[in-house]
């Protein structure tokens, strides 16, 4: 009769089936590899969430090399845990990056956007790579933190985004709207940024007399500075907050019933959303491109739901705080 106790015994059960099941993936042509260029070309927002997942990576398993292809590489600058990798070595493994869990997004609300890449990245290798920091990843020079972006702004002020790219008409508010939140914050300057050269998009200046006009004045990486230097950010559901997110900034978002709130939202932003308010978004977001729910002025009825003076408000309650 053994004299092993019963939790020894399941402990070695547990640790035999674990070697078993390693055994198991490397006959898969899994885990052994140690050398990943990761691969992604869609928006900042996505590289945003990949550039978490190469971070959590590295901390995991701080023996593997990892590099990226991205349409946002300058979003890798600086960044410790990339390591140049040459496509052409036979130990290198190219893997396009994707988050399929997206298509279960209103189903399942214990998965934020931020987890996809990493659940994705584990199937495909055989690695367990598990969030350990709710927040992209962004690394800035301490020169790039010093240096302020503009030479005429405040000490203190808000980056603004109130444009958004015409394959998502659904989450546009309206040009009215925002200078209504921005002129509800009359002492609080805006830094009104966003894309003007590319068709994809659409920005409209804003008439606030403490509205700041930089659109299309900015580089990625100087947009991730001047975010940097802000109190916050107020936006529609883009990469403007989710680079707020990584440098811990609070944010506003209005975001309407586009998509599910759990999928998008941070711990410390304030989120206007009508997930649940409406029948086109009553079990979670949308997702359309064009809203087809519209009242009789042609503007979505989600984000008419949403208040201009309660948006207002949020952002003087993160702006002020001491």
């Amino acid at each position: 009769m053994s004299d092993e106790k019963p939790d020894e015994k399941e402990r070695r059960t547990q640790i035999q089936d674990a070697e078993e099941y390693m055994v198991w993936l490397a006959k898969r042509g899994k885990v052994q590899r140690k050398k990943f260029i990761l691969k992604n070309f869609q928006c900042p927002g996505d590289i945003l969430m990949l550039a978490a997942c190469v971070r959590d990576i590295k901390i995991w398993y701080p023996d593997l090399e990892i590099d990226v292809r991205t349409s946002c590489n300058e979003m890798f600058d600086n960044n410790p845990y990339i390591t140049k990798l040459d496509p052409d070595d036979p130990d290198v493994h190219e893997i396009d990056m994707e988050y399929p869990i997206i298509h279960e997004s209103n189903q399942y609300m214990h998965h934020h956007f931020i987890h996809g890449f990493h659940l994705y990245f584990n199937e495909k290798t055989g690695y367990a790579v598990k969030l350990l920091h709710f927040k992209p990843d962004v690394h800035l020079t301490e020169d790039e933190k010093n240096t302020p972006v503009f030479d005429d702004l405040p000490e203190k002020f808000v980056v603004i985004n109130a444009g958004g790219k015409t394959d998502y008409k659904t989450k546009w508010w309206w040009r009215e709207a925002w200078d209504e939140v921005v002129s509800g914050c009359p002492e609080i300057p805006f830094v009104q940024v966003g894309k003007t050269s590319a068709d994809d998009h659409k920005h409209e200046v804003l008439k606030s007399s403490n509205s700041i006009d930089k659109l299309g004045q900015t580089t990625l990486r100087e947009l991730m500075r001047l975010i940097y230097q802000s109190s916050g950010t107020l936006s529609v559901v883009t990469s403007v907050m989710h680079i707020a997110a990584a440098f811990d900034k609070p944010a506003t978002v209005v975001a309407g019933g586009h998509e599910p709130w759990w999928w998008e939202k941070y711990p410390n932003h304030s989120y206007f959303h009508t997930i649940g308010q409406l029948k086109c978004c009553k079990d979670g977001g949308c997702w359309g491109g064009e809203c087809k729910n519209l009242d009789s002025d042609d503007r979505q009825k989600c984000l008419k739901q949403i208040n201009p003076k309660d948006v207002a408000e949020s952002i003087k309650g993160w702006f002020y705080e001491k």
